[in-house]
């Protein structure tokens, strides 16, 4: 699989893995502006610059004048009628606007960031408060700040104006505008790194009880069932004097779940930083390897999860994905037989193996 394959699938995926939810689709206008395809998190909807905030819903159809935020660690795909793929972050606010026949859709940013995958040539307009970006059938990133908006252009163009200059910004390229000036370019050295937050990261996590102190069990639990913004709740309850390496790997992989990468990868090393041989933690190291199609890094940092902790079904099973991004597919159905000798009633490790198998043609 190329690098952009590869991206393009752990993006799909992160789209859809929120669908086991229950959700609604009652459509309440026509032509809907968006439906929201997948949630992580706490996202809200309200209409207009009204203030009656409600708890977005998995399918549900969304109308022109609605806004959309979301709260600290969640984040959402919303899906135009046209296909096209918003997926917002954090902290992102959007005013979506009524679709007009034959026409690009419009939507205000007026926070936060976005990533944008549409093969519909001219099918977005996006209104931020320092410039404007018009797609030309693309992918790309928009970044809302207090002190400028800023553009990363990963396929296509997109046109990048305000009222003092106007750019068309390429594949590979990036862009800024601040305040009372014209858009500038810029160059970035990792222009993906822009979008991590937006992709799919394997669950590693250990779901046994046992496996943890009587104190972040209550966040376990939330996080088995889905309830992120719980499940961080009773972590920031917990007092500092229990913030041990469970602690932290714990966190740190809730916190890839929803796309904090730069969080998570903070907390990876401070269990590192008490015990370089944490298992759990080399095994998280091995999974953003992974998605950040670094395969020697993955390879290694999984080798190292599973001698610092043999007898843990979690590296195991980022051994797999290593394995599995250096076409070794035989290997990484041979480690997941192990994790699930290890962990026999782990859901996750079960159906982790029959993807495997399913590729080998084993079932």
């Amino acid at each position: 699989m190329t690098t952009r394959g590869r991206w393009g699938a752990l993006l799909a995926i992160a789209a859809i893995v929120s669908a086991f939810s229950p959700g609604v689709c009652a459509q309440s206008c026509e032509p809907a502006a968006a439906s929201v395809i997948s949630i992580q998190g706490d996202v809200e909807v309200s209409e207009g610059a009204r203030a009656d905030w409600q708890h977005v819903r998995l399918n549900q159809v969304l109308c022109g004048g609605q806004q959309v935020r979301l709260r600290a660690k969640s984040r959402a795909v919303l899906q135009l009628p046209n296909e096209t793929l918003i997926h917002l972050d954090e902290g992102s606010v959007v005013t979506l606007r009524a679709i007009e026949r034959e026409k690009p859709a419009w939507l205000d940013l007026l926070r936060g960031t976005l990533h944008i995958i549409s093969r519909v040539p001219r099918a977005l307009n996006i209104r931020t408060p320092f410039v404007n970006a018009g797609t030309e059938g693309t992918e790309f990133a928009l970044q809302v700040g207090n002190a400028e908006t800023a553009l990363w252009v990963y396929e296509g163009r997109v046109r990048f104006s305000n009222t003092l200059g106007q750019l068309v910004i390429a594949s590979g390229e990036a862009a800024a505008a601040a305040p009372g000036r014209a858009p500038e370019r810029r160059i970035v050295i990792k222009p993906r790194r822009a979008v991590e937050w937006a992709l799919y990261y394997p669950p590693l996590l250990d779901t046994r009880p046992k496996r943890y102190p009587e104190r972040l069990r209550a966040a376990l639990f939330a996080y088995r069932q889905n309830d992120f913004p719980a499940a961080f709740a009773r972590l920031e309850a917990v007092p500092p004097e229990d913030h041990t390496q469970r602690f932290f790997t714990l966190r740190a992989g809730l916190l890839l779940s929803v796309g904090r990468v730069a969080e998570a990868e903070r907390d990876i090393a401070t269990a590192l930083k008490g015990n370089s041989k944490e298992g759990t933690a080399l095994a998280l190291r091995a999974v953003i390897a992974v998605v950040r199609n670094e395969t020697e890094e993955a390879l290694r940092f999984a080798q190292e999860a599973v001698a610092a902790e043999p007898g843990s079904p979690t590296p195991y099973v980022a051994r797999s994905y290593a394995e599995q991004s250096a076409f070794d597919i035989a290997s990484a159905e041979k480690s997941l037989e192990e994790a699930s000798q290890l962990a026999p009633e782990d859901a996750l490790v079960w159906a982790r193996l029959a993807e495997i198998e399913l590729s080998l043609g084993d079932l």
